[in-house]
């Protein structure tokens, strides 16, 4: 007689990790939030001239090299608040990812033995968690699974930088003021997150 297993998932949270994905969503904005006042210090050091003829503009003092340069910046200033320096280190992989990737694998696991022990004792009775875990496969597929997390937060952040560096560069560009870029920039970190 097979044994018939009753889904524990639901249909909203397959994985059931829905609480640490807000978690992850939760610590990722209050990181990327934190950049924000050194994202605007960005734009302070630009200098810039008011010119008033008919309505006030301004004229910063900046080259096109320079402009990318403070994308460059940006850029690093939110990469360095995410602590995307190496993934095998990164808090998002410790605390979230390599968590998630173990729960999942521990409740397949678990439910594969369960049928095992009932099907075919000899065989549930070799099956070691521990052993799973450690082994060579388990790790090569985290790490594959690890390094693409890690692309996708430097993807991340390169997206985030280049929204506020054309919010800046346009700003700019335009000759708005320092207080209306600020604003512009603020609305973007408001999206990002």
């Amino acid at each position: 007689m097979a044994t018939k297993i009753t889904p524990t998932r639901t249909e909203k949270d397959p994985t059931g990790q829905a609480g640490n994905r807000l978690r992850a969503k939760a610590e990722i904005s209050r990181r990327v939030r934190s950049t924000r006042d050194a994202v605007i210090d960005v734009l302070n050091r630009i200098p810039v001239e008011s010119v008033t003829v008919n309505k006030a503009s301004y004229q910063y003092q900046i080259d096109p090299q320079r402009l990318t340069t403070l994308t460059d910046e940006i850029e690093y200033i939110i990469c360095k608040a995410l602590e995307l320096d190496d993934y095998a280190t990164s808090w998002f992989m410790n605390e979230y990812i390599g968590k998630a990737w173990q729960d999942g694998t521990t409740k397949a696991f678990t439910r594969l033995k369960t049928i095992a022990e009932s099907a075919a004792p000899d065989i549930a009775a070799v099956m070691d968690l521990d052993g799973l875990l450690a082994s060579t496969a388990y790790t090569r597929r985290f790490e594959v699974i690890a390094a693409r997390a890690f692309e996708d937060m430097r993807g991340f952040a390169g997206q985030a930088s280049s929204d506020l560096g054309f919010v800046l560069g346009q700003g700019v560009a335009l000759g708005q003021s320092p207080r209306t870029i600020a604003a512009d920039i603020r609305k973007t970190f408001d999206k990002i997150e």
